[in-house]
């Protein structure tokens, strides 16, 4: 693995055996005839009652807003101010933070877009990258 490899594998947030608990992969690296694209299909998961997991899908995305709203040094530092002060309080402050970013409209797209930006890290392994400023 090259050292470009490497250090993008390590920009990513998130593994993809916890999607899998919610998608079903269909099909993967699938070309699309006479063009160059690929396509992946994933379907929601079924509860024991038949019915698509909406809800548990949502409730994971949920807690995948902070990595995917807040910058990593941001996140980190969160972290050392909660094991110095032993508490989970700095953390939940990102965790609000981050849910202040969104819209309370509920036909926004931001929820997929939030979707597409954990399957693009976890699946496809290319990782967010952050503007620099």
């Amino acid at each position: 693995m090259s050292f470009i490899e490497e250090s993008l594998d390590r920009l990513i947030r998130g593994s993809s055996t916890k999607l899998e608990a919610y998608l079903l992969e269909v099909c993967k690296d699938e070309y699309i005839d006479q063009t160059k694209a690929e396509m992946h299909i994933y379907m929601l998961r079924l509860d024991g009652n038949n019915r698509p997991r909406i809800n548990d899908l949502a409730s994971y995305i949920s807690c995948c807003i902070i990595d995917y709203c807040i910058p990593p040094e941001e996140i980190s530092k969160a972290k050392e101010l909660d094991e110095s002060h032993n508490t989970t309080q700095y953390t939940m402050k990102l965790y609000k933070k981050a849910e202040g970013l969104f819209t309370d409209l509920k036909n926004t797209g931001e929820g997929g877009e939030l979707l597409l930006s954990i399957m693009t890290q976890n699946i496809l392994k290319i990782p967010q990258v952050e503007q620099l400023t």
